[in-house]
């Protein structure tokens, strides 16, 4: 069991430390009193512990009198922070200029910092005459306020003041459950936040963690509970199925009563065969993700594919995941707008050309084998040009369709005006921007949002940041010579982009 700042207490009654009464007693004495103190304001930040710090020396010695305490490290690229409302928005102006996201956080105090000194000697006399017991047999409970293990003689009135007072610690408790090799994650609350930070900090390709939220927001309770109890039972859990379905249990159905002959009859038939009649795939294969381009007698140019990420050519697509499941990046479509304009503009191939409106209509998940046609459509107006995507739909809703789904699509044309194409002088470059000492930041805010890179998504090296610069150092991959710019590489400039 693992709880923040207050939840640390519903971790504490299911780990049976804490009765439910005495935990209700601790918490409402506990708002009572805070209610009673100067109201404050709390901010996130998205860096690292150790930028923050540096973050906060800047600001104190800047605004003299002013002061900013870490309340929560969440994860190696998310900090809280607490003070008095004045100083924390002057602090939040002081994360942004120096290229650092910040955004508030509904709080009606500065929970987590100084400002909660007067109210814990008082709150230490209500927590010293509550009784502690041990955990349940076979349950731990790991504290985020002390990042350790903590058994029922643990907890004193010094303990609860501690959990008021001083920074939360969620990152280091999350790095103690990877060493109990725990893989099936239980949030209980309204929103899948400590989730994200758990994947942030714990999630890669090599291992095959399981996190199940129990509410979502804009989603049925139901709904989402019967799909964690679902992922909980595909992951072996014993589930007590009577508690589940309460008294509306579902009818018995009556199978047959002779033995099963467990022959198949279904007409089996070669998938790409099915899924494209007519087409002529005698044709090369021109790219790794445009693919075939399909003769056909009118004015659009189409192009056939069956992207499967354990083709060599494209396994790097394994390690962009979204929530645990391997999706097509945007950079993807991207490059196959590329390289659609290659096409239609082949004196371009090693020009610059405009895309623009790409639009990703719904993600395409990645995990099965799944054909795509791309189309290219002349636009009524000058030397422009449409690219649409779509993804063959064998069944829908359980039903054989056979149909298109547009999956993306986006518009390109050449440059209006005539772009210079020089070699950039990179070390006055590296001394008029600022260096980021971390790259690592960037993944891990990825894996905040729930986006797990792997190695083959990871490639940036170093990064410069100005106010209207960028500059990148990556390592290239394998195969780059296939593509217009390949996906791995494009992504990495939106990472470094979107890091800004």
């Amino acid at each position: 069991m693992i709880g923040h700042s207050g939840g640390e207490l519903g971790a504490a009654v299911a780990a049976g430390i804490l009765e439910f009464e005495d935990a209700l007693k601790l918490l409402s004495e506990r708002s009572r009193l805070v209610s009673q103190l100067p109201t404050g304001a709390m901010l996130a930040v998205k860096a690292s512990e150790s930028v923050v710090r540096q973050l906060i020396s800047n600001f104190e010695r800047q605004h003299t009198g002013e002061w900013i305490d870490i309340a929560a490290i969440n994860s190696t690229a998310e900090v809280v922070v607490s003070g008095t409302s004045d100083a924390v928005i002057a602090f939040g102006n002081c994360c942004k200029e120096e290229n650092h996201r910040a955004r508030p956080i509904l709080a009606s105090h500065a929970y987590h910092s100084r400002a909660m000194d007067p109210c814990l000697v008082e709150l230490g006399v209500i927590a010293g005459i509550i009784k502690f017991q041990k955990p349940i047999a076979g349950t731990t409970f790991i504290s985020a306020t002390k990042a350790k293990e903590m058994k029922s003689e643990d907890f004193d009135e010094r303990y609860w003041q501690d959990h008021l007072r001083h920074t939360v610690h969620f990152a280091a408790a999350l790095k103690i459950l990877a060493t109990e090799n725990c893989d099936v994650f239980i949030e209980i609350g309204p929103q899948p936040v400590l989730s994200a930070f758990a994947m942030a900090e714990l999630a890669n390709p090599s291992n095959n963690l399981i996190f199940c939220p129990s509410m979502k927001k804009n989603e049925e309770n139901v709904t989402t509970l019967g799909m964690a109890v679902a992922k909980l039972y595909v992951a072996g859990c014993d589930i007590n199925w009577g508690n589940w379905f309460g008294s509306k249990r579902s009818p018995h159905m009556a199978l047959p009563c002779y033995p099963f002959q467990r022959v198949k009859f279904w007409y089996e038939q070669n998938s790409e065969a099915r899924g494209s009649p007519g087409l002529n795939l005698t044709s090369p294969r021109i790219h790794p993700l445009l693919g075939h381009p399909v003769q056909f007698p009118i004015d659009q140019k189409l192009f056939y594919n069956k992207i499967n990420v354990n083709d060599p050519s494209l396994t790097y697509l394994k390690d962009h995941r979204v929530g645990q499941r391997v999706v097509m990046p945007a950079a993807a479509y991207l490059e196959i707008l590329l390289s659609a304009a290659t096409e239609i503009f082949p004196e371009m191939a090693s020009g610059p050309l405009t895309v623009e409106n790409l639009l990703i209509k719904a993600p395409l998940d990645l995990e099965l084998t799944v054909i795509l046609h791309t189309v290219i459509t002349k636009l009524p107006v000058g030397e422009e040009f449409q690219v649409r995507i779509h993804k063959q739909l064998d069944k829908e809703d359980g039903k054989v369709v056979y149909d298109w789904k547009l999956q993306a699509e986006g518009n390109f044309r050449r440059p209006h005006s005539k772009l210079v194409n020089g070699d950039a002088d990179l070390e006055t470059l590296k001394v008029r921007l600022s260096r980021v000492d971390n790259v690592d930041h960037i993944y891990a805010s990825n894996a905040t949002a729930g986006i797990q890179l792997g190695p083959e998504f990871s490639r940036i090296r170093k990064l410069w940041t100005g106010e209207t610069e960028l500059l990148a150092e990556m390592e290239l991959p394998d195969g780059s010579e296939e593509y217009k710019c390949h996906p791995v590489v494009l992504d990495g400039l939106i990472q470094a982009v979107a890091f800004r």
